[in-house]
C-alpha cells in the first residue's frame, strides 16, 4: 500500500489555507503537500513570524506538512526579470519548507515558447545557474529539491530530468512525478515510475485523459492507479504520493468517497 498524503491545490480559491488544513485532518489526512500561492499565503512577502504561525496551526490542526510547491514559476523565461522572480520564489520556498518542517521542495523547471523557443542550450544555461545555487543553500539545510515532470516544460520527462540529476548530483536533488501531467503527455506512466527509480522523491495523484488536461479526482478519467500504485512497489518507493485534486470544485464533500476509491487502487493515508 502506497502512502497518500493530502494536497492544498484544490482549496486555493474557495477556502482558506487554514481552512484546506482542518478539511484534510477532518477526511483522515496527517500530512499535506502545500501549493503555496496567493490567495492562500503570500509567501515573498511572509514575515518569519507568520510562518511560524502557519506551522503553529498545522501542528494544532494534526497536519504534518511534508512538501512545498510553489507551482507555477518558470526558470527560463527569456525575460530576466521574470527568472529573477522565479528564483527569488523558490529561494523563499526554502525558508519557507524550513520553517514548516518539509523535507521537500517542488521545483518545475520552466517552459520554452514552443513559437519561439529559445535554444536549449541557453534554458539549460539558465536553469543550471539557479539550480546550482539554490542547491547550495538546499544542501546545508537538509531540503530536497524533487523536479517535478510538466507538460509543455522543457524538460517534460523522467529521462531528460535525470540528465539534471547526473550534471548535479543526486544528493539533496531528486524527482517528482506528476502522474497526470506524464499520462497527459502521452508518456507511458509504468515507464516513467521505473525510470524514476532511486530518484524519485515524490509523486502527484490526479486523474486525467490524455486530450484534455486535468487534475481531476480518480475515476474521473482514464488512469489505471492500480498500476501506478504496482509500478511504484516494483522500484521500491517508499515515499509519499499527494492527492493533487485541483478541478474547480471544493474537494472536501468528495473526499471520503475518493478515499475509498483511492484505498482499493493501493494508496491510503497513515494516520
Amino acid at each position: 500500500m502506497q502512502e497518500l498524503v493530502g494536497n492544498t491545490f484544490g482549496y486555493l480559491h474557495l477556502a482558506s489555507l487554514t481552512s484546506a488544513f482542518d478539511a484534510l485532518a477532518a477526511a483522515g489526512f496527517s500530512k499535506t503537500e502545500i501549493v503555496v500561492s496567493e490567495p492562500h499565503f503570500d509567501m515573498l512577502r511572509a514575515s518569519d513570524a507568520e510562518m511560524s504561525a502557519l506551522k503553529h496551526y498545522a501542528d494544532d490542526a494534526g497536519i504534518k506538512v511534508v512538501s512545498i510547491n510553489p507551482g507555477g514559476q518558470d526558470l527560463v523565461s527569456a525575460n530576466r526579470d521574470i527568472r529573477a522572480l522565479a528564483a527569488q520564489t523558490y529561494d523563499k520556498g526554502l525558508d519557507f519548507a524550513a520553517t514548516m518542517g518539509a523535507d521537500v521542495l517542488v521545483v518545475v523547471p520552466g517552459r520554452r515558447s514552443p513559437l519561439s523557443p529559445m535554444p536549449l542550450d541557453r534554458a539549460m544555461g539558465y536553469f543550471d545557474e539557479t539550480l546550482d545555487r539554490l542547491l547550495q543553500r538546499s544542501r546545508l539545510m537538509g531540503i530536497t529539491l524533487a523536479l517535478e515532470t510538466c507538460p509543455f516544460d522543457f524538460l517534460s520527462s523522467i529521462q531528460e530530468l535525470r540528465v539534471v540529476l547526473e550534471r548535479h548530483g543526486n544528493t539533496g536533488l531528486g524527482l517528482t512525478l506528476d502522474v497526470a501531467n506524464v499520462y497527459f503527455s502521452k508518456l507511458d506512466v509504468a515507464d516513467q515510475v521505473a525510470a524514476s527509480v532511486g530518484a524519485l522523491k515524490m509523486v502527484h495523484v490526479s486523474d486525467t485523459t490524455k486530450t484534455r488536461w486535468s487534475h481531476s479526482a480518480i475515476g474521473d478519467g482514464e488512469i489505471d492507479f492500480a498500476a501506478v500504485s504496482q509500478a511504484l512497489t516494483r522500484i521500491g518507493y517508499t515515499g509519499v504520493s499527494s492527492y493533487e485534486l485541483a478541478d474547480g470544485k471544493n474537494p472536501t464533500s468528495r473526499l471520503e468517497g475518493d478515499l475509498q476509491a483511492w484505498r482499493e487502487a493501493g494508496f491510503a493515508p497513515v494516520r
